[in-house]
């Protein structure tokens, strides 16, 4: 009898809490974070870039958090919430090269939200949109497509999560 290849142990990443009052967010990171920021396009096609917090627990494994304060998808919506996270959806799908399997509308702690997943040829990505007034927040769990999800690891991501400070409104 042939007995199947053991899988590799899966380690368990060093979750440390960031706590970011400043930028009105703490989240549940899988390991050392580092920040840097990332292009986020106006309806004209210009850059402006937002801040971006990211873990790498693995190879080609990642997990972010990036945020703004009345973005470009928020001031091209006319800050209609509904079309400003269509937009930012539509964004990170382009960006990424990605089609969307799933989507899901509804709210995060009172706050307007959407989670939404999307494969493509480097892997798949699981994402949650959280709209708090003009302050839009992204955070994105992604796995190359031949490795397994690890969904603890992105429940753990997604519902650390949580909104520190009153929803910017101007």
């Amino acid at each position: 009898m042939e007995q199947e290849p053991a899988q590799p142990a899966r380690q368990t990443p060093n979750w440390q809490t960031i706590d970011r009052p400043a930028d009105g967010f703490r989240i549940d990171m899988p390991g050392w974070a580092s920040e840097s920021q990332a292009p986020a396009y106006t309806a004209r096609g210009s850059v402006e870039q937002v801040e971006v917090l990211q873990a790498t627990p693995g190879p080609e494994t990642a997990f972010a958090v990036s945020w703004a304060v009345n973005p470009p998808v928020e001031r091209a919506s006319r800050e209609d919430s509904d079309q400003t996270l269509d937009l930012a959806i539509n964004g990170a799908l382009a960006r990424t090269q990605t089609v969307l399997t799933a989507e899901s509308r509804g709210t995060f702690a009172g706050y307007q939200a959407r989670d939404f997943a999307a494969r493509g040829d480097s892997g798949v990505m699981n994402a949650r949109l959280i709209l708090a007034g003009k302050r839009l927040f992204m955070l994105v769990a992604t796995f190359p497509s031949q490795s397994p999800q690890n969904d603890a690891d992105i429940n753990r991501f997604f519902n650390s999560f949580a909104v520190t400070a009153p929803p910017c409104t101007n």
